[in-house]
């Protein structure tokens, strides 16, 4: 980290090896501004590529919102990366991605359009291109496209690769190139997801078994079913599983910190004249939901203040089971809201990056990536919806839109099972 110090455009000033990891992880310009290079909680170093230095096909262009002075704009016909790393930790997994912006002179087009950016693309050497429309905005506006991971062997690497963005035919478009990103994939084994589910609902230290919510009867009380113990440490398990509330219609338990976590069926957030309602033994819910022959579906709820903690930030999973043929909703789905000025993707198949030289771990790997599904302890899926902060009495409520953003009109929900939203306090 020292010898990465020395070369930051803006000398660094720092006491500790602490002071430099905590300056790190923020990030530094490095080879005259045309490299941004940071690392992660793991000491693993991201390196961004300034489009400037690795794009052809464009034009330079001065840089209104990125960490960068300019960008790249392409106009129609694509654009060539040649690009060199100098700094990746060796023996890690990285994606390498693309960052950019695709604009239209048209606000109402951009609005629709939002994170659904498609490409075509290859490596020099492949004889044939690949397609993504797997595009994440981040929080200062920009898509981030993964294109390939690879697990690096030393700290330099080269790729070259040709992309095009296929909205450029549209009139009036351009694409601004931001950088080529390299970036450590974070992975979780579905041993460390079981983990996660499983971990604290068993306490083995004293001290764990006695700390329990200070409402914990009122919690008891509203179980639909009398529930018993022998021991607060019994006691404390059963209420970090969790049980069925009001008449079966909920479920309810607590999270690591002693806040309520719930989960409410499909019947109370879904349109009942448009779904097929059906029971299944491993729901926890008396009626689970499954799509007709739609595109789109909105999801509406609003929920009392007994089961929330007040001026509590929730985020919204959607647990569900994709329908036999996943074919059909394989590809983003448009999230919206009227917060939303653009929308944001999600999906409910987790999109495939490509791999050069797989040279991955056999375990089954998630990557954790926000509005990404993952596989439950419970053999349910889920991805993440919303965030949202209860009021000063723990009410909360939203609407959304989800519509399948398929170009040639194939995206289809028919046959997705949805058994409910669960809430969870961040």
């Amino acid at each position: 980290m020292i010898k990465i110090a020395h070369q930051a455009v803006t000398p660094l000033s720092y006491g500790s090896h602490e002071q430099l990891f905590m300056l790190l992880l923020k990030g530094i310009f490095v080879d005259d501004g045309t490299m941004w290079l940071s690392i992660n909680n793991n000491g693993e170093i991201c390196e961004m590529v300034s489009a400037t230095k690795c794009v052809s096909w464009g034009v330079r262009d001065v840089a209104i919102d990125s960490r960068f002075s300019n960008v790249m704009m392409c106009i129609y016909n694509g654009f060539k990366v040649k690009v060199f790393t100098r700094f990746l930790s060796p023996h890690v997994t990285y994606t390498i991605n693309i960052v950019l912006k695709i604009n239209f002179q048209n606000s109402e087009v951009q609005k629709a359009i939002g994170t659904y950016v498609s490409c075509t693309y290859k490596l020099d050497d492949d004889s044939h291109y690949l397609y993504s429309s797997n595009a994440n905005m981040r929080e200062d506006g920009w898509l981030v496209i993964p294109l390939y991971q690879f697990t690096s062997k030393q700290k330099t690497h080269h790729f070259s690769i040709t992309i095009f963005p296929l909205l450029l035919n549209w009139h009036s478009t351009h694409c601004s190139i931001e950088s080529i990103e390299f970036r450590p994939v974070e992975n979780e084994t579905h041993e460390d997801m079981e983990h996660k589910y499983t971990k604290d609902v068993q306490p083995t230290s004293n001290s764990r078994t006695q700390k329990l919510p200070a409402d914990y009867k009122d919690l008891i009380n509203w179980a639909t079913y009398t529930i018993q113990w022998t021991s607060k440490k019994e006691l404390y398990s059963i209420l970090r599983k969790g049980f069925l509330i009001d008449n079966g219609e909920k479920w309810l338990s607590i999270s690591k910190s002693m806040k309520k976590r719930f989960m409410i069926p499909a019947a109370e957030f879904l349109l009942e004249r448009k779904w097929i309602w059906k029971s299944l033994p491993e729901s926890r819910f008396e009626m689970v939901a499954e799509s007709p022959n739609i595109d789109e579906f909105q999801v509406a709820f609003e929920i009392k203040s007994k089961l929330l903690s007040p001026q509590t930030t929730y985020s919204f999973h959607l647990i569900y089971k994709p329908p036999d043929n996943y074919s059909s909703i394989e590809g983003p789905i448009a999230l919206f809201n009227q917060s939303l000025h653009i929308p944001r993707s999600i999906y409910l198949i987790a999109p495939r990056i490509p791999i050069i030289e797989d040279q991955l771990s056999s375990k089954e790997l998630t990557h954790k990536i926000k509005g990404h599904p993952k596989v439950r302890k419970d053999g349910w899926m889920e991805v993440q919806l919303w965030e949202d902060t209860t009021d000063s009495i723990g009410t909360i409520g939203t609407e959304l839109t989800l519509n399948g953003m398929d170009i040639d009109g194939e995206y289809n929900f028919v046959g997705l099972v949805v058994q409910g939203i669960e809430f969870r306090p961040l």
